[in-house]
């Protein structure tokens, strides 16, 4: 019989010790899984375990739901010959002998306090507890969060006694990454800096010394306001002087210093994504622009099997927020468009899987190594960058990293006139592609045009528009409107603004944010789709936007041509392939909206809620209400017309009363809203009447008024 290893600093990842990945789908068991893990070897009564995932629900159907969530698991866990979890009619319980947890061990090395011990403690501190979890009830939140802080504390102390030890080899690598290590957890750090500087000024990097000092320096003084330590500052000093002392000829008794080195070696292995030391904090380099994410040149590769998502067999890549050094009230837009554009440049190649810009951007201010985002993201490259702007000049510096292989493959700067944003663009997108070493079955378009400074404000705007409208309110979309407009204004033949305003009707008409009549708004809409379509016949955003707008007109089979041409033009767009898995369903395509919509999922891991609205919609039109509330129950902040999805759902299931709740909070948002809404709303869009009389009559089961 086979044991079980968990992985819970970094994320979840749960494996049979001949390293097969054990997929538990459902998030609660997860949940579960990882809470028992902790206490493996104890025995649980059923009635804790029940109130800490299910505590929200009366105690028999509490019981009830952890007995069905056991079930599953174990029937998971038989399939690979690993039977650990044993429960009897009062508790459950883990078998300790038979099952391994990465943060168990990492917490027990940590307090050891010997050199061996803590080198491998750090090893395991690979990323915080359950990174990236989702907690299922208040709390399993509180539960999370406790044990959050004191394994980072428990990694803290450790990292801070590492260094201790290592005074007398500042010079060396390792004594380096423990401080990085260190820094990346706590960014305040006058240890960890002062570390840094030494290791620097060891090996006559002045520069960098300086660099490490000013980072924190500036660090303190934005987010503290305070100052670094007089030790820290003294030092400073020290090495501007050049009078600082070489390190001490101090060495660890040899036996220490072995175990060290083995004990490096037996956890370098275990590594799960992020780098064993988290190298990439803050290094500048000299004669370069400084990069928040610059990396020394030997990077740890990220193990594909650790991966949260399978590796594609075609090369993967995300493209990172670029860094904005610019100063100015349209700091970021800039950046934000040179990324963009490489993101839409490079979808244009169908031999490469490349995430969605709403994933990549997520990680925009996060303190996280380019191989941990690799490992979230399932993908083999990241490139990264920054930019300046200073009077008309543009000067761009990206990288592109092999998080796999463990190497940088490629680094650049462009200086460009800034009217030349296009021709940037492209170039760095066709160089990146290049560098994959592809054959491209076409050359990333013909030459753009130079743009005029207000063509450039144009697009600034759009780029503004954009973040509004995503974000799905009334509000919001009066916002948008309002930069769409004034890109307009700059530039009336700007296709991405005409399509923009598309949207803006679109929404209109589906949801009455406008002052025209419904009918008015979807001519609107089809208007300002077809003048985006008129001036970028090969913009696969003008065809999205005429697909949507024939969509909601009923315009079935060519609302699929335009989807289909416009994925035809972007293989990797997400929000496409979501937005045509609605279309689909409409056409009574079920199961093909499915597969689209898990395609887009995986394109982009830190997709808009939106994408579980539609999911779940199409799993209880398919009939899958189970697996459609538990989609549901993905969505952060679900939008209020969701609840038409999610009362239909309950009735599927049998549970009125929370089907009524739904209800409630739908009529509470909208008092007004009745089934005669909902049929206007839907008129023309299905093929199949009778998908739509069965929706309708759920919602009237569930207290919808006519």
């Amino acid at each position: 019989m086979k044991k079980l290893s968990l992985t819970l600093l970094g994320g979840l990842d749960i494996r049979t010790s001949d390293s097969h990945p054990v997929e538990i789908a459902n998030r609660k068991e997860r949940a579960l899984l990882a809470w028992l893990a902790m206490r493996a070897g104890q025995e649980i009564s059923r009635e804790k375990a029940a109130d800490i995932l299910w505590g929200e629900r009366p105690q028999k159907q509490a019981n009830a739901s952890l007995s069905q969530a056991i079930y599953a698991i174990r029937k998971v866990l038989a399939k690979h010959d690993c039977d650990v979890l044993s429960a009897d009619a009062g508790c459950i319980m883990l078998d300790a002998a038979r099952v391994s947890v990465d943060a168990v061990e990492f917490s027990q090395l940590a307090q050891t306090g010997d050199g061996d011990s803590l080198a491998q403690a750090a090893g395991l501190y690979v990323g915080p507890f359950l990174e990236g979890m989702t907690s299922p009830t208040a709390e399993f939140e509180e539960w999370l969060g406790t044990e959050r802080r004191r394994l980072k504390d428990e990694a803290l102390d450790a990292l801070s006694n590492l260094l201790t030890m290592g005074a007398g080899h500042e010079a060396e690598t390792e004594y380096a990454a423990t401080a990085r290590h260190l820094l990346a957890l706590d960014p305040f750090s006058d240890q960890a800096t002062r570390a840094l500087m030494r290791h620097h000024a060891a090996r006559e990097q002045v520069g960098a010394a300086i660099e490490a000092f000013d980072h924190l320096q500036r660090t303190l003084r934005a987010e503290l306001g305070t100052e670094p330590s007089g030790e820290t500052r003294e030092l400073h000093t020290q090495i501007l002087r050049r009078d600082i002392a070489p390190p001490e000829n101090r060495r660890e008794p040899s036996e220490l210093a072995a175990s060290r080195r083995a004990g490096r070696l037996r956890w370098m292995p275990r590594l799960r994504g992020v780098a064993a030391l988290a190298i990439i904090c803050l290094i500048a380099v000299t004669g370069l622009v400084y990069l928040s994410s610059r990396h020394d040149h030997g990077l740890a590769p990220v193990r594909s099997e650790t991966m949260v998502h399978e590796l594609p067999a075609k090369p993967s890549i995300a493209v990172m927020a670029f860094e904005d050094l610019s100063q100015g009230k349209d700091r970021d837009y800039l950046s934000d468009a040179i990324a963009e554009g490489i993101i839409t440049q490079l979808s244009l190649f169908p031999e490469l899987f490349v995430i969605a810009r709403n994933s990549s951007f997520h990680y925009r201010d996060k303190n996280m190594d380019v191989r941990g985002v690799a490992r979230e993201l399932g993908v083999r490259y990241i490139l990264e960058g920054s930019q300046q702007k200073s009077a008309h000049r543009l000067r761009v510096t990206v990288q592109l990293i092999d998080a796999v292989g463990g190497n940088h493959v490629w680094s650049r700067t462009f200086n460009r006139d800034l009217s030349d944003i296009l021709v940037v663009q492209d170039e760095i997108s066709t160089s990146v592609a290049s560098s994959l070493g592809e054959k491209l079955s076409k050359i990333a378009g013909e030459e753009a045009k130079k743009a005029n400074p207000e063509e450039l404000r144009a697009y600034q705007n759009v780029l503004k528009a954009n973040r509004y409208l995503c974000e799905m309110t009334k509000e919001s979309t009066k916002k948008a409107t309002q930069a769409y407009q004034a890109a307009l204004a700059s530039d009336p033949n700007l296709a991405s603004a005409h399509d923009g305003m598309a949207w803006i009707y679109i929404n209109g008409y589906r949801f009455g944010w406008t002052d025209l009549d419904r009918r008015a708004a979807l001519a609107k809409a089809r208007e300002e789709a077809a003048i985006g379509l008129q001036l970028a016949p090969d913009d696969y955003g003008s065809h999205f936007a005429t697909a949507a707008t024939l969509m909601q007109a009923g315009k079935r089979e060519q609302a699929i041509v335009e989807f289909e041409k416009s994925l035809e033009l972007n293989p990797n767009a997400g929000d496409v392939m979501a937005t045509f898995a609605e279309q689909l369903g409409y056409a009574g395509r079920f199961e093909e909206a499915v597969t689209w919509l898990k395609k887009a999922m995986r394109l982009d891991p830190h997709h808009p809620d939106w994408f579980y609205w539609n999911l779940g919609w199409a799993e209880y039109s398919m009939g899958k209400c189970a697996e459609a509330l538990e989609t549901m129950r993905h969505m952060s902040n679900p939008p209020p017309y969701a609840n038409r999805t999610l009362a239909a759902i309950y009735v599927c299931l049998g549970r009125q009363a929370e089907a009524r709740k739904a209800i409630g909070a739908l009529l509470a948002f909208e008092p007004d809203y009745s089934l005669r809404k909902f049929k206007l709303n839907f008129k023309g869009k299905y093929a199949r009447s009778a998908d739509l009389k069965a929706w309708m009559a759920d919602l009237r089961q569930a207290g919808l008024p006519n």
